[in-house]
């Protein structure tokens, strides 16, 4: 794992550079991608990690390099990825970089592959299981594996409430009694 890429959490961009004045895709703060390193390098043997709603997979570096310098457990990153629409019917959008932020300039960038390119960069094998599929059906798949106890739970997929919740219900009964739940993209109790 190369953690020691992860300065600052400035990720690769899609043509490999590290430089971040060059991000533009992925949305994680350097702040969330700290904390996330910190829980899953907490996270206990016999336990796993799951993200679900990878995107670019800035927020499963993290999560694979907290592993790393932890106990080595696995990491499950879900997501539709290349099949890229939400239960809405809505694709998935990334800002263009240098243009302004009109719902006309949004695109579906090719996530999976710069999933992908991260992954080669970072050397994640040897904790980062990918796995693309809607969070809700590979949840069932995973819940009948016998002794799978989630140590952190990251959810950050589609972000509507409707698709939070049924995430949130199918995930946590597999969080084990010392696990962490963390969402992402939550503001104000009030919903602002």
């Amino acid at each position: 794992m190369r953690a020691d890429l992860l300065i600052e959490n400035a990720l690769v961009t899609n043509d490999g550079s590290t430089d971040p004045e060059q991000l533009s895709y992925g949305q994680l703060l350097v702040e969330e991608g700290t904390v996330l390193r910190a829980l899953a390098a907490n996270v206990l043997p016999l336990q796993v990690i799951v993200e679900v709603g990878s995107y670019t997979g800035k927020s499963a570096m993290c999560l694979a390099a907290g592993s790393a310098e932890g106990n080595l457990v696995p990491v499950y990153a879900v997501d539709l990825w290349t099949s890229g629409v939400s239960k809405r019917g809505r694709g998935f959008r990334a800002r263009v970089k240098g243009e302004a932020p009109s719902r006309k300039r949004f695109h579906m960038p090719e996530t999976l592959a710069i999933f992908q390119q991260r992954q080669v960069v970072f050397d994640t094998a040897k904790v980062l299981r990918p796995i693309m599929g809607a969070s809700t059906s590979v949840a069932a798949k995973l819940s009948t594996r016998t002794g799978f106890l989630i140590g952190l739970l990251f959810i950050d997929a589609e972000h509507t409430y409707e698709a939070c919740k049924a995430d949130f219900e199918a995930w946590s009964p597999m969080v084990d009694r010392t696990g962490v739940i963390a969402l992402h993209d939550y503001a104000k109790p009030d919903g602002s």
